[in-house]
């Protein structure tokens, strides 16, 4: 990604803006975000270090527990999760720990173009709160512009409504650290149960995963986004 990443850059996830004709990729190391241009390749980054994007006073946390390394330390993680609205004006974000937060497309591929609008936080100001969310295994958004996200702590997952408006759509212990969910034509949400705080980078240096590892699924009614599913 050329000089758009710095030398703790862990790229986490990705999104895809047709109808801009561009990427969105969060960085999870240093906290910001990669614009990429589909048709020249060319990248750019842009809110570095903003809030909703840094991981902020507290640590991850899962199954009641803060995530430790192996070392002991507690574990943050910056800029991770992001969506799209179906009809691509608001990009959505937050680190791991929670605090979802959007901004309108338009003032990000502005950014592309504008060095000052990229740099020095310049689209901080255009950048406001949607809910205060929970620390979060993964993401997933409806063709309603529904967002989907999973609660680590208690096991659940809760939909965030264009308004911000919280629900329970399901909670059910097997629910261990949803991640990468996926909304099917045929309206279902597919869970997968990572377990990634009892992996060994999060586990204080153990495994305590118990196999298998299951995706689970229900039914929504409702499909997803065309944007998202091209």
């Amino acid at each position: 990604m050329g000089n758009v990443t710095r030398s703790n850059s862990l790229l986490d996830d990705v999104r895809i803006n047709l109808a801009a004709g561009k990427a969105y990729l969060t960085d999870a190391g240093s906290p910001g975000l990669i614009v990429l241009d589909l048709a020249s390749g060319l990248s750019r980054r842009v809110l570095e270090s903003v809030p909703g994007f840094t991981e902020g006073a507290t640590p991850v946390s899962a199954e009641g527990h803060y995530l430790t390394s192996p070392e002991g330390k507690l574990q943050y993680i910056h800029a991770d999760h992001l969506e799209i609205s179906p009809d691509g004006k608001w990009f959505y974000f937050q680190p791991a720990n929670g605090g979802l937060s959007r901004i309108e497309t338009k003032y990000l591929d502005q950014a592309f173009f504008n060095t000052s609008l990229a740099g020095n936080n310049g689209l901080a100001a255009y950048a406001e709160p949607v809910a205060l969310t929970s620390s979060t295994g993964g993401t997933a958004i409806d063709s309603n512009g529904v967002i989907y996200f999973s609660d680590t702590d208690e096991q659940r997952i809760i939909t965030v409504s264009t308004n911000g408006t919280q629900s329970v759509l399901v909670q059910d212990p097997r629910l261990l650290w949803v991640d990468a969910m996926w909304i099917t034509s045929d309206g279902k949400l597919w869970m997968p149960a990572a377990q990634l705080n009892r992996g060994v980078p999060f586990g204080n240096g153990q495994s305590n995963v118990t196999k298998p590892v299951f995706t689970y699924t229900i039914d929504i009614g409702v499909g997803p986004p065309a944007n998202d599913h091209a």
